[in-house]
């Protein structure tokens, strides 16, 4: 007896080295990102979108600094997880200052991660937030763009963060690597 499973297409999961023969070659172009090992498409930004970047990227600069902070920029990933994963958040901020840097940043040379999110909410709550806390990101921050809220996720795991908060536009939050500061959600 056949059964579905039987005649389920197969699924190509790309590297990030067939990624970039695929771009020198031509045939991908544009910004994207490797996830899990599917290309995704990073374009399209909206307006609210690209509004809520430039708030998040504000709000970072006065945080942290210019010499840290880094906007739609690709990050690498060591391991196995390195070959399937090559993700360009919104936003994210390094230990060193940005000339300290030959390459894009390794994961573990990232403080904290943002994303702004409209459409892509469950997917980057779910799949992005589990591939964060795998790679051991500290702090990954969702900027909920419909729930004009902030998630914010602590404590990674293998299998993901252990401390999710919601905050609300009310509220205000200190990062974990400047404890010492206090930023409005509001601000973002």
């Amino acid at each position: 007896m056949e059964t579905l499973e039987q005649f389920a297409p197969t699924i190509k999961r790309w590297t990030v080295e067939e990624c970039e023969n695929l771009s020198r070659l031509g045939a991908l172009t544009g910004r994207y990102e490797l996830i899990e090992g599917m290309i995704n498409d990073r374009m399209g930004s909206g307006g609210k979108h690209s509004k809520l970047i430039h708030a998040l990227m504000i709000a970072l600069l006065n945080l942290f600094g210019a010499e840290r902070v880094n906007i739609q920029t690709p990050i690498r990933i060591l391991g196995e997880e390195g070959r399937f994963n090559q993700p360009e958040p919104d936003a994210f901020v390094t230990q060193q200052e940005y000339t300290e840097y030959d390459e894009n940043p390794l994961a573990q040379e990232i403080l904290l991660i943002a994303e702004v999110s409209d459409s892509s909410l469950p997917y980057d709550r779910s799949t992005k937030a589990n591939l964060y806390a795998r790679v051991g990101i500290p702090e990954y921050w969702i900027v909920d763009a419909e729930g004009e809220r902030l998630i914010v996720h602590r404590e990674p795991t293998p299998e993901g963060y252990a401390a999710v908060t919601t905050l609300q536009a009310e509220d205000t939050l200190a990062p974990l690597a400047r404890p010492d500061a206090r930023l409005k959600v509001a601000a973002l």
